[in-house]
């Protein structure tokens, strides 16, 4: 999947769809756009409610794609809607495994 544009992020959030529905490698909407796309599609993804925390096939969550991508503003944008404590739940997925 390329870079999320305007239209493909309104289109969902918009039609209601599932915003958290994984695609291949179970990635989500929101690790595609923080890895690849502009803050302002994240951001729409985030305010819509895309949750950050959901772990694709690798185990990485969308603040991996973003640090792997070295997307600093994803990063800043991410960790604002991290729920707290930040680590409390890569713990227990690290102990589920």
């Amino acid at each position: 999947m390329s870079a999320l544009s305007r239209v493909h992020v309104y289109y969902l959030i918009v039609r209601c769809l599932q915003i958290d529905t994984p695609e291949g490698g179970g990635r989500t909407p929101l690790m595609y756009a923080a890895a690849r796309s502009p803050l302002e599609m994240i951001t729409l993804l985030l305010e819509a409610g895309a949750a950050v925390t959901v772990w694709d096939q690798r185990g990485r969550t969308a603040y991996h794609h973003a640090i792997r991508a070295r997307n600093g503003p994803a990063l800043r944008a991410l960790l604002r809607y991290w729920p707290r404590p930040l680590f409390a739940e890569w713990r227990h997925h690290r102990r589920a495994h």
